[in-house]
């Protein structure tokens, strides 16, 4: 879980191919993979889905979503990548 009281790093990672993985701290939390050939993350605005169950088989969004918490804390950093990050990518990033 995360700690508002403490900086945390979170990662999500999808890809067609390896499906769906949480990190929190470099640490693998969750993990899911599906047959999603794409990840659409939500129609609304100012909303970011994370961690989403992936429980369609080509698409993984907003209505897929059982129950959210909203995030309400500080954010120092927000990246996007084209492209799959590795395992070494994510440890990089976190201890940098």
């Amino acid at each position: 879980s995360v700690s508002s009281s403490v900086w945390s790093h979170i990662v999500q990672i999808w890809s067609s191919t390896n499906g769906l993985r949480l990190y929190i701290n470099d640490n693998l939390v969750a993990s899911r993979v599906s047959q999603a050939t794409n990840y659409t993350g939500s129609a609304i605005s100012n909303l970011i889905t994370l961690a989403n169950g992936l429980n369609s088989v080509t698409t993984c969004n907003a209505s897929q979503v059982g129950s959210y918490t909203p995030y309400v804390d500080d954010m120092d950093e927000f990246q996007v990548y084209s492209r799959e990050l590795s395992a070494d990518d994510n440890y990089t990033l976190y201890t940098k």
